[in-house]
């Protein structure tokens, strides 16, 4: 499974930082669990999360894991759009906690997949 750095761009709003990381992961082996990107709040700021989206060339499972607890969950499906978001309108995330966006890949195909974590930093 091929992994490659997160593309992190931070712009300010204000008093806030505009937080926006993206990741791929590829080759994600059938009936396997991958994280696809994931970012950790840095210790002393909030986290404010918008926006998780994800997607891929297969369909999947995709979870929103916030601090090792599953805060969402979506799935892909034939006949559907293999990409899709779940919107959090700023859920609050503490420092030191981390926010990951987690496939499944059930299909009995590799496959590759992307996600944004976006929200905002204070």
């Amino acid at each position: 499974m091929a992994v490659s750095a997160p593309k992190k761009t931070t712009q300010k709003l204000g008093d806030q930082d505009i937080v926006n990381v993206f990741d791929d992961v590829l080759a994600v082996a059938s009936s396997s669990t991958a994280t696809v990107v994931s970012y950790t709040v840095p210790v002393g700021k909030t986290f404010f999360l918008l926006l998780a989206e994800f997607g891929g060339n297969n369909i999947a499972t995709y979870e929103v894991i916030i601090n090792n607890e599953v805060e969402g969950k979506k799935h892909t499906y034939f006949g559907g759009p293999l990409n899709d978001e779940i919107y959090f309108g700023h859920k609050k995330v503490l420092g030191g906690e981390t926010v990951k966006i987690e496939v499944e890949n059930f299909r009995p195909d590799v496959g590759d997949f992307f996600g944004r974590i976006l929200g905002t930093l204070e």
